[in-house]
Parts: C-alpha cells; sequence; structure tokens
C-alpha cells in the first residue's frame, strides 16, 4: 500500500511565488549592476582613446622637436666645418709664405 501525502496547493503556490519574487529581484539587481559596469567600461574606454590622443600628440611632438634639433645640429656643424677649411685654408697659405731655414 502506498502512503498518501497530502499537500495544499495554496501553500506549494505560495512557496513558488516567494521564490519567484526572489529571482525577480535577483535578476534586477543584476541589470542594475550590468549597467553600472557598461558605464564604467564606457568611461574607461573613452579614457584610454583619451591618452591614446595625447601619446600620439606627444609622440609628433617628440618627433618634430627631434627634427629640429636635428636640423639645427648639422647646420652648425656644416657651419663649423666651413669656418675650419677657411682656417685651414688660411693657415696653409701663411705655412707655405713662411721659408724654414733647416
Amino acid at each position: 500500500m502506498n502512503p498518501t501525502i497530502e499537500v495544499s496547493i495554496v501553500d506549494v503556490l505560495s512557496r513558488l511565488e516567494s521564490k519567484i519574487d526572489y529571482l525577480t529581484n535577483d535578476v534586477n539587481q543584476i541589470k542594475v549592476n550590468l549597467a553600472k559596469i557598461d558605464e564604467k567600461v564606457n568611461s574607461l574606454d573613452q579614457k584610454v582613446n583619451n591618452l591614446d590622443q595625447k601619446v600620439n600628440n606627444l609622440e609628433t611632438s617628440f618627433n618634430d622637436k627631434l627634427s629640429s634639433l636635428e636640423t639645427n645640429f648639422n647646420d652648425k656643424l656644416s657651419s663649423l666645418e666651413t669656418n675650419l677649411n677657411v682656417k685651414y685654408s688660411s693657415l696653409d697659405k701663411r705655412l707655405g709664405n713662411i721659408e724654414f731655414v733647416v
């Protein structure tokens, strides 16, 4: 003989309703948390884009300044080379006009 268990359908439905309410609250909280995370990710993405732009600007500025320094250095080096050649030529002419006695 199988024992018979009597259960009130009202009690079962009440417990199910309570559990559904609990799950609904959890789902709503998860949605709120996801929205907050999404907002933070978007904010971080914007900050990374801003930093990327700043780095690109700094790189461009650095390259421009380095190029300018290189040009200035080459100009000064060329000027020094010209001056040294002129002085060497002048000294060579002077020494060519001097008689050395041995």
